[in-house]
């Protein structure tokens, strides 16, 4: 039963990183050329050496795993105070531009982002690892993962609804 479940999260997956990832990152791009404003990406796409302070593009690769550190609800060791505020700044500014619709209102946004990187972090621990690995799922799991994106609760129906 692990496949259903491996199915629906790369689908999820895949609507997510087309936008969290690859548009956010062009979104940043346009804005901050990296050549021009390293110091203003967000960190999920650039990393800092400490040693010397230079700016790198980040070769981390999108998982759903990445959505709470995108979201801002989860702060990597590296990153400091300032800088994740910074970050969260960026992504709500890219959240009221170009990602959700502009009927959102505003003081739901940061709910709504909190929301979608909840939900991908549930998917990612209780289905989709223990499926791409060795803790093969049962029916009983798969069944809920189905019902949680797609049939019943929705979450990737939901999802697409708030996105512009």
């Amino acid at each position: 039963y692990s496949g259903v479940c491996l199915l629906a999260a790369k689908a999820l997956e895949i609507e997510l990183k087309k936008r969290f990832f690859d548009e956010y990152s062009r979104y940043v791009e346009e804005r901050f050329p990296f050549a021009m404003y390293p110091e203003k990406w967000p960190s999920c796409f650039a990393d800092r050496d400490i040693r010397n302070g230079a700016y790198k593009r980040s070769r981390k690769k999108f998982t759903l795993g990445s959505m709470p550190y995108i979201c801002g609800i989860k702060m990597p060791g590296h990153v400091t105070d300032k800088m994740h505020e910074q970050d969260c700044k960026i992504m709500m500014e890219y959240a009221e531009e170009k990602l959700l619709k502009p009927e959102a209102a505003a003081d739901k946004r940061v709910q709504m982002l909190q929301e979608i990187a909840e939900q991908a972090a549930i998917v990612t621990e209780k289905y989709r690892n223990p499926a791409a690995h060795t803790n093969a799922l049962k029916e009983k799991e798969a069944r809920e993962c189905f019902d949680m994106l797609i049939d019943v609760e929705r979450v990737m129906q939901k999802m697409m609804a708030v996105f512009a």
